[in-house]
């Protein structure tokens, strides 16, 4: 899914903003399913940067190079503000450097990016954050690729990808490559890949191919039951924020 949506950003900025955004995006989201308040804050402020530099370039034409501090950040919102309303969006002018200045004082006088703020970084604190900096990209995509807002959103909830080098795929199957693993892992390593998207029970049924498949299906229960590892409608299978932080942990997931 990344790869859809840097294709969608590289029809605006060149590689090197694209690239900044995406992964100051993607530390955002890791770090607020593994509840690292501060980090999840501070990462904010680079997305932040790099957000107003894409804003810059579809306002003016030209950026803020990378290897150059911003000016002073509610500067930068007045100028885009002061662009001409008759050709530049409305999002590009108001409504996305308003939010994220929202985000940027946070991060800034919140006890996040610096010592003495009144508010420790918090749960609270991180929703609001993960919120904006989801939806500033979502809107940025919209105006790009010209599409609605609910399919510009859909490619940002799914865009983080999941690494899981035990994992290998064959014509869209997967193969676990660690067979020590229990039936209940090989479930979560698979779903945490596989991200928003899921996977049926059938596809983990075939994945796995598990000896016994009563056991399979009791540790799908056990999952979804006992430890609210994953989420099932019907016949689809999600990993949740308990499941993902606890296959971030274990590093058996990160060996083969």
């Amino acid at each position: 899914m990344r790869n859809e949506v840097e294709r969608i950003l590289l029809g605006a900025f060149d590689a090197r903003l694209t690239k900044s955004i995406l992964d100051a995006f993607f530390e955002i989201k890791k770090n607020y399913y593994l509840e690292r308040h501060r980090p999840t804050e501070l990462e904010a402020g680079r997305f932040c940067e790099a957000c107003m530099r894409c804003l810059q370039q579809m306002g003016t034409g030209k950026y803020t190079p990378l290897s150059k501090k911003l000016r002073r950040f509610d500067d930068e919102v007045g100028r885009l503000e002061l662009l001409d309303a008759t050709n530049i969006h409305e999002s590009i002018r108001i409504h996305i450097p308003r939010l994220l200045q929202s985000v940027y004082r946070i991060r800034n006088r919140r006890d996040v990016g610096h010592i003495g703020g009144d508010v420790s970084p918090n749960e609270s604190d991180c929703v609001l954050v993960v919120s904006v900096c989801s939806w500033a990209l979502a809107e940025i995509v919209r105006i790009i690729y010209n599409c609605p807002i609910t399919e510009a959103q859909s490619l940002v909830d799914a865009l983080i990808e999941r690494e899981v080098p035990i994992l290998q795929e064959f014509d869209g199957a997967l193969k676990v490559l660690n067979p020590k693993l229990t039936a209940g892992d090989k479930i979560l390593a698979i779903l945490y890949a596989k991200s928003a998207e899921g996977a049926t029970t059938e596809e983990l049924l075939d994945w796995i191919r598990p000896t016994k498949e009563p056991a399979f299906r009791s540790a799908i229960s056990r999952l979804e039951h006992q430890k609210a590892y994953i989420y099932r409608s019907g016949n689809e299978c999600k990993i949740t924020k308990a499941g993902i932080k606890y296959v971030e942990n274990k590093s058996l997931f990160r060996n083969c």
